[in-house]
């Protein structure tokens, strides 16, 4: 009884075969009955499977039961479909320890640890925010520092060039003012222009003058950006001023040269003759009023002790009608007809009262020598401004650059 109840030898090749051991030779196992097991006909035959590795070595062969009762055999199912590898990368012992644990858990059952739900797909690295931000924060101080210096850079530079080009422009303007004083010198010397007569030769002296204008690249294509505003005005006006004369000094001499003839036949046959003071009475005792033509002599003052007087002091005028009538008096306020009208010296009536149109030439002549007098004493005075702020900006020191 004792050696009914003792169970068969099992046969561990297949178990071995699964923990990947080398099979070795083992004792046939004996069952109950006293028959070796590879003698016993009612052991059915190992079922051929088509799979490979320990789960078809499971499903071909059962184990007896060691009590001596057969195994019910097994229905014949269809091999599952194999797994796919593990992924080396992840874990290179990951395809030893599945087949480890498949037999040891069996075939088919839910191995723990299993990574087969995890997806094979290519690990990426998580971006490194933090590093991202501090390298763009040190790009931007870097940037900023680059920046900060280049213009500061920039502003020496623009200091530096402002000071040679101020230096340029005073030589420019050293060069004008020698010209404006000779202009100056050569109005003031002549004694017929002081004396409101036509001088031909001082003319001719102020059109030989080489008036060059300004260099306009050394003036204008400069850098002013550290120079005064006050200053730049007084450039550019001064500049303006200088241009506008050199033109009235070039044009007065060629009309000067045109209208020679004319000049000299007014002072000739009609200088003196334009200098008397006209005027008009009015008479309105006929059908239509008239206006008679009078000359008008010396006003007639509130104080008969004063020969000449202001327009509020002012009484009247003496006037007469023929000239060499007796003078005559009329108040220049009240009724028309009680008073004397003086008339204004328009050019028409200097010709016409002068008796020659060669009064129009010379009244020209007289207008373009005051104005270019005028001019001249006018940019003499502007000089001295501009050269004192070209000495200032043209004088500092410069700054050092890297």
């Amino acid at each position: 009884m004792e050696d009914n109840k003792k169970p068969g030898q099992r046969d561990i090749s297949d178990l071995k075969a699964r923990l990947g051991l080398k099979k070795t030779s083992a004792m046939p196992a004996v069952t109950p009955a006293g028959i070796p097991q590879n003698q016993a006909p009612n052991i059915p035959a190992p079922i051929p499977s088509s799979g490979s590795g320990p789960s078809a070595s499971n499903q071909g062969s059962s184990i007896p039961s060691p009590f001596g009762r057969p195994e019910p055999q097994a229905q014949p199912q269809a091999a599952p479909a194999p797994a796919p590898p593990p992924d080396p990368r992840r874990d290179p012992f990951a395809q030893q320890q599945a087949a480890n644990l498949a037999a040891f858990y069996g075939v088919g059952q839910v191995l723990p640890g299993s990574g087969d739900s995890v997806s094979d797909a290519p690990l990426s690295k998580p971006k490194a925010w933090g590093s991202i931000v501090v390298v763009t924060g040190l790009c931007l101080v870097v940037f900023g520092v680059g920046n900060a210096c280049g213009r500061v850079t920039t502003a020496r530079v623009e200091f530096n060039r402002t000071i040679e080009n101020s230096g340029q422009i005073r030589e420019e303007v050293d060069k004008i003012s020698k010209q404006l004083n000779g202009v100056a010198d050569t109005i003031n010397v002549s004694k017929l222009t002081q004396q409101g007569q036509p001088d031909f030769e001082m003319t001719k002296k102020l059109g030989d003058l080489d008036l060059k204008k300004p260099d306009t690249q050394k003036i204008f294509h400069t850098n002013y950006f550290h120079l005064e505003d006050v200053a730049v005005e007084r450039l550019f006006t001064y500049y303006d001023h200088v241009i506008a004369l050199y033109d009235l000094i070039t044009l007065h001499a060629k009309k000067t040269d045109n209208d020679k003839d004319a000049i000299e036949s007014f002072m000739k046959n009609g200088a003196g003759k334009g200098d008397k003071n006209y005027g008009v009475t009015l008479d309105f005792t006929g059908a239509i009023p008239l206006a008679h033509f009078v000359e008008v002599g010396t006003p007639v003052c509130n104080d008969p002790a004063k020969t000449d007087c202001n327009a509020n002091e002012l009484k009247g005028f003496k006037f007469r009608s023929d000239s060499g009538g007796a003078w005559a008096e009329k108040p220049v306020k009240g009724k028309p007809t009680e008073i004397v009208v003086p008339m204004q010296k328009s050019p028409l009536f200097g010709s016409v009262a002068a008796g020659n149109p060669d009064i129009l030439a010379f009244k020209d002549y007289l207008r373009r020598v005051i104005d270019i007098k005028s001019r001249a004493g006018a940019l003499v005075a502007e000089q001295k401004d501009v050269i004192a702020d070209l000495k200032r900006a043209s004088e500092r020191p410069k700054v050092f650059t890297f």
